[in-house]
């Protein structure tokens, strides 16, 4: 997106550990430093299935399930209900989606990579496996008017989301 500074911070690829490689952190936080509760900030989280899959997987196999509780961020594509059901399954209890806004218009020019329908898409899989979704929204963006704020608006009790920050996009 056009505000993010992940791409100034990080550059423009995703680079990922291996899921092997967080769960041995996980597990040294738990044993080491009797660490229970884990939030998952990378906003790719969830962009590569298989990964997501096999970081649950070892979760599942491990003695460490049902004793981890966890969150994580995530764009509402690529998204999927196995996705989601294993997350739940493993000690997933919250996650976390930057929907940003109600209106195309603005979804388009600070290049989301994703429309509205994405989002409706994504809440209605987390709804159908049970998963709290944290939503994010931003307002004031210097195009916008009252008629994009008034979209927002809907968009927030259309999706419904559990938790919700909205923000005001300052330069």
């Amino acid at each position: 997106c056009i505000y993010c500074l992940t791409p100034k911070i990080s550059g423009r690829c995703v680079r990922s550990r291996s899921p092997q490689n967080v769960f041995d952190e996980v597990k040294e936080c738990f044993y080491e430093h009797n660490i229970r509760n884990f939030f998952f900030k990378a906003d790719t989280f969830t962009i590569n299935k298989d990964w997501v899959l096999e970081f649950c997987g070892l979760i599942k196999e491990s003695d460490l399930m049902g004793k981890i509780a966890y969150t994580v961020n995530s764009r509402v594509k690529p998204i999927s209900k196995e996705v989601l059901q294993a997350l739940k399954d493993t000690g997933c209890f919250t996650i976390a989606f930057g929907f940003e806004t109600g209106s195309e218009e603005t979804m388009r020019l600070i290049k989301k990579g994703a429309t509205i329908e994405d989002n409706k898409r994504a809440m209605a899989l987390c709804k159908e496996v049970g998963l709290p979704v944290f939503g994010f929204f931003m307002i004031g963006f210097p195009w916008e008017n009252m008629e994009h704020i008034e979209a927002t608006k809907k968009h927030i009790f259309e999706l419904k989301p559990d938790f919700l920050e909205l923000h005001v996009a300052l330069p």
